[in-house]
């Protein structure tokens, strides 16, 4: 068996894929079969594997859940799936395999924690891009929108029995201002001192002294989004993927075109419009390490955009439609929310990795937290707002 892209520490945890493997889902895998594990990097949350070798010798995808996801949250995800799977409306998603009693995942306790697992049907297609490197062609711009709108068509009739309520975003942002004032200090040793040379310490540096040096910025950004969202508990709500990005599809092989769609473990009940900022945002920003400036690729908003109308407006569905006027004139300060969304994200992230051990490495936290500084600064002009809205006004009354 070949195992790839590992250290020890890794090759301690590949063990523990064999032995759930071995002891949970003992009719659908054959572990003695199973000739290269590989580690896919890509993902930054949960813990993912390729497993070859298996199944009639078809790959299948371990995946090791986040400590932050709840047996809730998992349940959902697999039901979004399954619905998907067995939609009419929705040719796009793969599916669950079960463990040997019929559950869709294992959930083990250790002391009062408990680890969840899951075994997905592999996916076909090119793995091209992530949130960060997200360089999409103006073609595969078009494939993700039409897809996209026909997912929100086929959300639109999923059973509202079965939806998991949780707190909308909306209802998240004053929790989300309650944590601007933590000073990002006392996390590691390699922050507080001084005689320290690791590399590792410069960047947990960088971290804070880019945190401080914006915090301002993010209080003002904040209270304008609360005050500016107040109104938008009208807009039409529904499950939603909450993670639409060109790294969570797989790619046609040799064409500009989506194969399939997966990873719904963010998704819930909440309003479209923050489905479709998420992925505006998404597939427009651009993430330019060495510039001082944030950006949108105006061209590929705009396309994204008329895409995703056109496939609402060739929906027969009697539940969703084309964009209110109240989404309409939110969708600028949707995007804003993003941003702020998205900062949320990395500061908890940062903060619970910083907690768990000290020998974490920040660097892609760093470059997270730059990006969504820039990209809160670009919004902010006038003249950008401008362009934006003449591009959403535009392309809303075609």
């Amino acid at each position: 068996m070949t195992i790839q892209q590992f250290g020890h520490e890794s090759k301690n945890e590949i063990e523990e894929v064999i032995r759930i493997l071995s002891q949970f889902y003992r009719k659908s895998v054959n572990s003695s079969l199973i000739t290269e594990v590989t580690h896919l990097t890509r993902g930054r949350i949960n813990r993912s594997y390729k497993i070859d070798g298996v199944a009639e010798n078809f790959p299948i995808i371990f995946r090791i859940y986040n400590s932050a996801k709840t047996a809730s949250d998992i349940k959902f995800e697999h039901r979004i799936m399954r619905y998907l799977k067995e939609s009419k409306l929705f040719n796009y998603s793969g599916g669950v395999i079960p463990t040997d009693t019929g559950t869709t995942f294992v959930e083990e306790k250790v002391n009062s924690s408990s680890f969840f697992y899951s075994v997905f049907e592999y996916l076909a297609g090119d793995d091209r891009y992530t949130l960060t490197e997200n360089n999409l062609t103006l073609k595969e711009c078009q494939s993700f929108a039409s897809v996209f709108a026909n997912l929100h068509v086929a959300f639109s009739n999923f059973p509202d029995t079965l939806v998991l309520k949780k707190p909308r975003v909306n209802d998240q942002i004053p929790e989300m201002r309650t944590k601007l004032p933590q000073l990002h200090q006392g996390f590691s040793p390699l922050i507080t001192n001084p005689l320290i040379t690791d590399p590792r310490a410069l960047k947990h540096n960088d971290f804070r002294q880019i945190w401080l040096s914006q915090e301002t910025t993010f209080v003002e950004e904040f209270n304008h989004v609360a005050q500016a969202t107040a109104l938008q508990d009208c807009v039409p709500h529904l499950v939603i993927w909450k993670d639409g990005h060109g790294g969570n599809v797989k790619w046609t092989p040799n064409q500009e075109a989506v194969q399939h769609v997966f990873d719904f473990d963010w998704s819930q009940f909440d309003t479209r419009l923050f489905d479709l900022a998420f992925t505006l945002s998404a597939l427009c920003s651009t993430w330019e390490k060495e510039s001082n400036n944030g950006s949108l690729n105006f061209q590929k908003f705009r396309t994204v955009l008329e895409v995703y109308l056109s496939g609402l407006k060739d929906s027969k569905s009697t539940r969703i439609n084309s964009l209110t006027h109240i989404e309409i004139d939110s969708l600028l300060i949707e995007l804003r929310k993003i941003n702020l969304y998205l900062l949320d994200w990395v500061h908890s992230d940062y903060h619970e990795k910083c907690k768990a051990s000290i020998d974490f490495d920040p660097t892609y936290h760093v470059e997270y937290l730059e990006h969504v500084c820039k990209s809160i600064l670009w919004i902010q002009s006038k003249s950008n707002q401008s362009q934006l809205n003449e591009i959403i006004q535009s392309v809303s009354n075609n």
